[in-house]
C-alpha cells in the first residue's frame, strides 16, 4: 500500500514540475501608462532633472507670468506626453535627440514607416519619465526599466525575450552581462534587425566569433501558428508543431502511468479483500 502511494506521489510531483516549467515564462512587466498633469514635487526633487526649472523644458510658459495663459484649459484634456515639444530635450541631449531622429521610432512618428501597433509613435516622454526618472541607475535597474517600457508597445517581443536565455539571465537572474533590449536594438537609433548583416554586426559585439549562421537563431521565437507572410513563419510553425507533439507525448506518458498505477492499486486492494 505504501509503495503504491509513494509511486502516486512521485508521479504527481513529476507532473507538477512539468506543469510549472511549462508555465514559467514570465509575463512581461508593464509600466503604468496613466498620465496626469499633477507633478509630485518630492519625487521630482529625487529625479535626474531636479536642478531644472519648469520653464527650462516648458519654454512656452514663464513662472510668475500669468499673461502666458498657463494652464491652458483647452490642453488639460490632451495627452501631455504626446503633445509636448521634445525639441526642448535637444538643448541638453543633442546626441541622443539626433540619434533618435535616425531610428525606427522617428520614422513611425513622421509617417515614413507604418505603425504596426495600436500605440502612438514613441517620443522621449514615452520611454523616459522626465519628472521622476532617478539619476545614476545601475545596469540591473536599467534592464528592468527597459523590459517594462518596451513591453508597453512590444508585448509579444518582450514575452519571447523573457523566455529566451538573454531575458532569463538579464531580467530574472540579474546577470548584467546578458543582452537587454537596447543592446541589440539600440537605445535611441532603434533598428529592427531584419537584415542578417545588421543583426550579425550586433551579435558580434558580444560574440566576436559569430558567423552569419548565428543570425538564424530566433531570439523572439513564437510557438504559434503564424501568418503566411510573417517573418520566420516556417520556423514558428515548426516550433508550434514540436510543442504540440511534445505536449501530447508528456500527457500520454503521464496518463499511461497514472492509469497503470490506479489499476495496480485496485488490483492490490482486491487481492487484500479476497485474502490472497
Amino acid at each position: 500500500m505504501c509503495s503504491h502511494l509513494s509511486r502516486l506521489v512521485l508521479i504527481g510531483l513529476a507532473a507538477l514540475g512539468l506543469l510549472l516549467s511549462a508555465c514559467s515564462g514570465a509575463a512581461p512587466p508593464t509600466a503604468s501608462t496613466v498620465q496626469t498633469w499633477y507633478i509630485d514635487p518630492v519625487r521630482f526633487q529625487r529625479g535626474a532633472h531636479a536642478g531644472l526649472q519648469c520653464a527650462d523644458c516648458h519654454t512656452a510658459i514663464s513662472l510668475g507670468e500669468m499673461s502666458a495663459g498657463h494652464p491652458n484649459p483647452d490642453r488639460v484634456t490632451q495627452d501631455a506626453v504626446a503633445t509636448f515639444d521634445y525639441t526642448a530635450c535637444r538643448r541638453c541631449h543633442p546626441q541622443e535627440y539626433d540619434a533618435y531622429m535616425h531610428g525606427v521610432h522617428a520614422e513611425v512618428a513622421s509617417g515614413v514607416r507604418a505603425n504596426q501597433t495600436d500605440n502612438p509613435a514613441p517620443t522621449c516622454g514615452h520611454c523616459h519619465s522626465p519628472h521622476y526618472n532617478p539619476p545614476n541607475r545601475t545596469r540591473a535597474e536599467l534592464i528592468a526599466s527597459q523590459v517594462a517600457t518596451c513591453g508597453q508597445c512590444h508585448g509579444k517581443a518582450t514575452e519571447t525575450y523573457l523566455q529566451n536565455y538573454h531575458g532569463k539571465a538579464a531580467a530574472n537572474l540579474g546577470d548584467t552581462s546578458s543582452a537587454a533590449c537596447t543592446d541589440c536594438h539600440g537605445a535611441h537609433t532603434v533598428v529592427s534587425l531584419k537584415s542578417a548583416d545588421k543583426a550579425l554586426e550586433v551579435c558580434q559585439t558580444c560574440h566576436p566569433d559569430a558567423s552569419v549562421n548565428m543570425t538564424g537563431f530566433l531570439i523572439h521565437a513564437q510557438e504559434t501558428v503564424p501568418a503566411p507572410a510573417a517573418p520566420h513563419a516556417g520556423e514558428s510553425m515548426l516550433l508550434f508543431v514540436t510543442k504540440v507533439l511534445l505536449t501530447i507525448l508528456v500527457v500520454g506518458v503521464l496518463g499511461f502511468f497514472y492509469a497503470h498505477t490506479f489499476i495496480w492499486f485496485i488490483r492490490s486492494a482486491h487481492n487484500r479483500m479476497c485474502g490472497s
